[in-house]
């Protein structure tokens, strides 16, 4: 996990470019059929009448609620990258989301025969909406929704986004 940590926060900031260019960060909470938490890294591109965040995201999955009978743990991690198109240049009010990334999931055994682990690979497909509130000059509040091929079908997810 911190390999993957260090991934996200060095592709960032090599990404990132000066021309009216921001680093940003974000924290968020989810919920849905698996509730989580999120951390991403990535740029924003701000131009006269609109903006764009592009950012590379990292979730983990608190608890896979769907045990019947199974033994061992069970965990799902995300990594996907995302865009959300803003219609002004300031980041707030409504914007879109696309993702795109894959997900996967450790499964134990479904009928406590074996303590070996089956991995599932999947691809992260989505679409969504969302509303970003301005809290300062560097940080905004965001609840959104989105729907598509991803671990949970349906994400909602409030968001804390800062500058860096």
């Amino acid at each position: 996990m911190l390999l993957v940590f260090c991934f996200l926060i060095i592709f960032s900031i090599l990404w990132t470019e000066e021309n009216k260019t921001k680093f940003i960060a974000n924290l968020s909470v989810t919920t849905g059929i698996f509730s989580g938490i999120k951390i991403s890294f990535g740029n924003a591109n701000i131009t006269d009448n609109r903006s764009s965040e592009t950012t590379i995201n990292y979730k983990a999955d608190l608890e896979v609620t769907f045990k019947p009978q199974m033994h061992g743990e069970n965990s799902l991690h995300n990594i996907y990258l995302q865009w959300n198109r803003f219609y002004n240049p300031y980041r707030t009010k409504s914007f879109l989301i696309l993702k795109g990334g894959v997900f996967w999931l450790e499964m134990g055994d479904w009928f406590g025969g074996s303590d070996k682990k089956s991995t599932f690979t999947l691809p992260i497909i989505s679409i969504g909406y969302g509303y970003s509130f301005k809290l300062n000059e560097e940080s905004f509040i965001r609840p959104s929704m989105d729907l598509g091929i991803q671990g949970n079908i349906i994400n909602i997810e409030l968001s804390y986004f800062f500058n860096l």
